[in-house]
């Protein structure tokens, strides 16, 4: 996805948030994020990301250069980022996700429900 376009998405604009809306903390945050994901990962405006290279890019992101003296451990900034950038990339439409395995009684479960 291309730099400019991270900005013109109509998910980023006030309208689009949910009935109460989101704080700019909150948005501050996902967009220092947003903006390392898409230059770290070096995303295009069409492939699909594999989630190994989110976990990839987010151990980079957080032992990287741009380290926050007040944090005390990278893992959160990991989780964070890993967090973000996958809900990010799933409303787009882009992460590929490995297959889940099917429930239990899968089958019987979807016998009952027809």
């Amino acid at each position: 996805m291309r730099l400019a376009q991270l900005h013109n998405h109509d998910w980023l604009t006030w309208n689009t948030w949910p009935a109460g809306g989101a704080t700019l903390q909150g948005l501050r945050a996902n967009a220092g994020v947003h903006y390392p994901a898409a230059t770290c990962m070096n995303l295009d405006d069409t492939s699909l990301v594999e989630r190994a290279a989110v976990e990839e890019a987010a151990m980079e992101w957080a032992h990287g250069k741009f380290l926050n003296a007040m944090a005390s451990s990278s893992e959160p900034r990991e989780k964070e980022f890993r967090h973000i950038t996958c809900r990010w990339l799933r409303f787009a439409g882009r992460l590929q996700e490995p297959a889940r395995p099917s429930t239990p009684h899968q089958a019987e479960l979807d016998a009952y429900c027809r």
